[in-house]
């Protein structure tokens, strides 16, 4: 069961950690932020799927569900089964920015899908029935075994190919996705070690990636393209701003391999929000 914990923004400084109970709370001082060196204070949003769609503390996230999302257990706690559903951040707009995405994913089931090559979204915010309307999209590939990482502005598409590994994509996988506007790259990382990398081509390096669609996990941004990924569960879903370093990408999967962590927020001082600290 995930343990939650409280982190409270105040004037003076005082810190109290209680390990073997349920309570942590943490007051910093004025002048700083929390966690100034770390990548907890770089979320945008943030789902536990821990049996409910809370979003951790987002900033103005409004989130939703469309069908049946259930929950059974996940990669920590509880992970959202999308089987017969997805869920909506309605509010995704990354614009221009460099942004990542991190969640994990485990697929135990066929595709629903006539087609031998068919693409069923895991998360997008585009029309998947054509590659070059606008927005992101992270599509599974049966015909290598692997994600194909596509962005698009309505003029022009562009994609990354990821194969998985030998052992991977089986059981649950951590997916790590960057647009890297500094360097007008596309990154994919599996299980925090395996990269891939390629240029943005020319004609999309200035082009914003925001659609009309929401970012829908489970399913394609318009909710409608006819393949669709059965018995896929996602779990701990974050949004983070800008991309994050190898050094903090190797402190998350740190993270994760000594079972717990803390994730903020958006924390900004002046403000009392919740912040999670889970235990496996």
């Amino acid at each position: 069961m995930k343990r939650r914990f409280v982190l409270a923004a105040v004037s003076a400084l005082l810190v109290v950690a209680m390990v073997s109970s349920t309570l942590l709370t943490v007051c910093v001082a004025n002048s700083t932020t929390v966690n100034d060196t770390g990548i907890d204070n770089k979320i945008m949003y943030y789902l536990d799927f821990d049996g409910d769609l809370d979003n951790g503390g987002s900033i103005n996230a409004t989130i939703s569900k469309n069908g049946t999302v259930s929950y059974a257990d996940g990669y920590v706690g509880k992970g959202a089964v999308l089987d017969n559903g997805y869920v909506s951040i309605d509010d995704f707009a990354p614009g221009k920015d460099s942004f990542t995405v991190a969640f994990w994913v485990k697929t135990t089931g066929e595709m629903n899908t006539t087609a031998g090559n068919a693409d069923p979204c895991i998360i997008s915010s585009s029309s998947w029935h054509s590659s070059i309307n606008p927005g992101l999209t992270l599509a599974y590939r049966n015909d290598y075994n692997g994600i194909r990482f596509n962005i698009a502005d309505g003029n022009a598409h562009d994609y990354i190919d990821a194969p998985f590994a030998s052992g991977e994509g089986e059981g649950w996988t951590h997916i790590v996705a960057m647009i890297d506007r500094d360097n007008d790259q596309i990154h994919m990382v599996y299980n925090f070690t395996q990269k891939f990398s390629q240029k943005i081509q020319d004609a999309l390096q200035s082009s914003s990636l925001t659609s009309s669609y929401p970012l829908n996990i489970g399913h394609d941004g318009s909710g409608t393209y006819t393949n669709k990924l059965t018995n896929l569960m996602v779990d701990e879903f974050m949004i983070y701003d800008g991309i994050l370093s190898n050094d903090e990408v190797a402190e998350l999967a740190g993270a994760y391999g000594m079972g717990n962590r803390i994730v903020a927020a958006n924390v900004l001082l002046g403000e009392s929000i919740a912040i999670n600290y889970y235990a496996k």
